[in-house]
């Protein structure tokens, strides 16, 4: 992992380097913190810290909180925070000398654990909040002292299941909450007893199925919600929306949540689309293995406007290319993943592209494939689960420096150079 500063591209002194791979990334702006999580059992030069850490991060050089120490047994897949506190799933079955089943909560601050206990009986992969209540998927059939498959509500302090209860049957890919619905993507084939494909809009209150049923034909990896349109990308080719005759719409579609209809907007992707970010209803954002969308050749990356046209906004990627994760920040969009060049700039797996679809003068180079960035305070903090062995996996290099898995760079200084 690494920060960057998003102005200059200049990678800062900040070496956590993990003993393995890092997952999850949370950050907490009102406590000026970074969480971070998955399987290491060293960081920061501190073997007591495993499977997830805190950084400060109130100055743009990040250090480590040491005493900041839960104590969990195996890995952390996911992070939420919730004002003081800090909700983590993933494979552990205890946190210090307490019992904790894939689920837990932490304080913020002194990182000492909560009553809150759902004890799951399966792998909680995704928490997310709401309606004041925590949400969590994964693949368990009982948690909170219920039975609840695959997705349940929690009571945010003592952990235990409310009365709402969707009753999927299968695991859940993608989660967007609208108000007082929560609409879920993936493989699933029945809700409440109810046969719904793939996607499904369920009451947040009452976990009753809203009546509108759309069926789609194959898996959603992705969900975003914007001015009451549902932007759903995946691997597809039809939707059936309320038993009306199917439509084609591949790999990427639109419904409108207000008539609760299926667009006629179809930028047609050939391929999985992995990522959806609206800026606006005439710039949609857009991130997959696709090599043509919107009528027009884009690989891997491009912009659709409200007709579902491509935008003349291309950063012209190859064929060869993966584009991993994208983010917004001050009207730049930052991109990761494995490139060597893009808006018409060699730029190698990590760049900033302006809204002509040029790449700016920001420049930080690596030769390390990059998964995941998110942005704070001008700095562009990125991970890496990549690597070409067993030496090098999830390492990341700047020039001659190499950092593991995560690092920080700064965004403001015109300079690629390690500080």
């Amino acid at each position: 992992m690494a920060a960057i500063n998003v102005i200059s591209g200049e990678v800062l002194d900040w070496k956590p380097d993990p003993n393995s791979l890092i997952r999850s990334m949370a950050i907490s702006e009102s406590h000026n913190r970074l969480f971070v999580g998955n399987d290491f059992s060293e960081i920061a030069g501190q073997s007591h810290l495993s499977y997830i850490a805190a950084f400060d991060i109130s100055s743009q050089e990040p250090t480590i909180i040491t005493d900041w120490d839960p104590d969990v047994n195996d890995h952390v897949q996911s992070i939420a925070i919730d004002e003081n506190t800090v909700y983590i799933s993933g494979m552990f079955s205890q946190v210090g000398v307490e019992s904790r089943n894939y689920i837990a909560a932490l304080d913020i601050e002194d990182a000492s654990l909560l009553a809150f206990n759902p004890n799951a009986n399966g792998f909680v992969w995704d928490l997310f909040f709401a309606n004041d209540s925590v949400y969590a998927s994964g693949t368990f059939t009982r948690i909170g002292s219920q039975d609840r498959g695959f997705l349940a509500q929690l009571n945010k302090a003592t952990g235990f299941a409310t009365a709402w209860d969707p009753g999927g049957n299968a695991e859940t890919d993608a989660i967007a909450v609208y108000g007082n619905r929560i609409m879920i993507g993936g493989s699933t084939s029945l809700i409440k007893g109810q046969k719904r494909y793939n996607l499904a809009i369920i009451n947040a209150a009452t976990g009753n199925l809203q009546h509108w049923s759309p069926s789609v034909n194959g898996e959603i990896s992705t969900i975003h919600i914007n001015n009451n349109k549902l932007y759903i990308g995946g691997t597809f080719s039809e939707i059936t929306n309320n038993n009306s005759a199917p439509e084609t719409r591949n790999n990427i579609a639109r419904f409108d949540l207000s008539t609760q209809t299926l667009d006629s907007w179809d930028p047609n992707a050939d391929a999985w689309v992995r990522g959806i970010i609206v800026k606006n209803s005439n710039e949609i954002y857009v991130h997959g293995n696709f090599s043509t969308i919107g009528g027009q050749t884009r690989y891997r990356l491009a912009a659709v406007d409200s007709n579902g046209t491509a935008t003349t906004w291309n950063p012209n990627t190859n064929p060869s290319n993966s584009v991993n994760a994208i983010a917004f920040y001050n009207d730049i969009i930052y991109i990761v993943g494995s490139f060597t060049e893009i808006g018409g700039q060699i730029r190698n797996n990590i760049a900033a592209i302006d809204a002509s679809g040029n790449a700016t003068s920001w420049i930080a180079n690596t030769d390390s494939y990059l998964s995941g960035i998110t942005v704070h305070n001008d700095i562009a903090y990125i991970g890496s689960n990549y690597g070409t062995t067993s030496s090098n996996y999830g390492t990341i290099t700047f020039g001659a420096t190499t950092i593991d898995r995560i690092a920080a760079v700064d965004t403001t200084k015109d300079t690629n150079n390690v500080t």
